[in-house]
């Protein structure tokens, strides 16, 4: 098993460096075993190793993205603290489920049942998440960038 980061693009938008984990052949080659959506039309994607990067599969993995933002948009800033509330509440209840005696099962999903003001506190989470991915979907160029292009020929 590698270790580094995926590098996911989204134009005019944010760059994220997600942690991921990738295979190596005999050969040398990197093969990336994880199934991507039906609708995902890249032919690859940009895999940077990182050694120092140590991991624990005995319980799930909660490694923040990094993002950089490519537009000061609000709407932009606003998603990116989503995701970091999502993450932190993921882990807060993970950590829960463990102290409760919950077991995990490396390539299984944990299964949690959430009730009470933890599953109130993620559904919310996930529903502004994704108006949040919408509303940054649909943001113009005009929107993104409002001082325009700053090209100068000198």
């Amino acid at each position: 098993m590698v270790l580094g980061w995926i590098l996911l693009w989204w134009p005019g938008r944010l760059v994220e460096a997600m942690h991921h984990a990738v295979w190596r052949k005999p050969s040398g080659e990197l093969f990336d075993p994880s199934k991507r959506p039906e609708d995902d039309e890249r032919d690859s994607v940009l895999f940077c190793e990182d050694s120092a990067l140590k991991i624990d599969l005995k319980m799930p993995l909660y490694i923040p993205s990094r993002r950089l933002l490519l537009s000061g948009h609000k709407a932009l800033a606003n998603l990116v603290d989503l995701l970091d509330r999502e993450l932190n509440l993921a882990r807060e209840i993970t950590m829960q489920a463990r102290s409760d005696g919950a077991v995990f099962v490396s390539g299984q999903p944990l299964r949690v049942t959430l009730s009470g003001e933890a599953a109130k506190n993620m559904r919310k989470l996930q529903r502004a998440r994704r108006l949040a991915f919408a509303q940054c979907a649909a943001l113009s160029e005009a929107e993104l960038n409002p001082q325009g292009s700053q090209h100068s020929d000198h």
